[in-house]
């Protein structure tokens, strides 16, 4: 087991690059399209201090809500599998 982790602890709930980059990519287009985050963070249906900790990498959203927020962006995740 990976040091720093707590047994039990599921491994996507440990940040990784690509939930970073998705997260930061995700921000710059709410800015681009001139929404407010209160405005997304309602249509999400969270906090707007959870959606600022998400664009700011202080914490990472979940899978559902990763989705809801692609999709309420108009953004498409498409994930492929990298050679090991």
């Amino acid at each position: 087991m990976p040091r720093g982790r707590k047994p039990g602890e599921a491994i996507w709930r440990t940040p990784n690059r690509y939930v970073t980059t998705i997260c930061n990519e995700l921000h710059v287009e709410r800015v681009r399209l001139n929404i407010a985050q209160s405005d997304l963070a309602e249509t999400i249906g969270i906090h707007p201090y959870t959606l600022s900790n998400w664009e700011h990498g202080r914490s990472h959203p979940g899978l559902f809500y990763l989705l809801c927020w692609t999709q309420a962006l108009g953004f498409s995740l498409h994930l492929k599998k990298e050679k090991l």
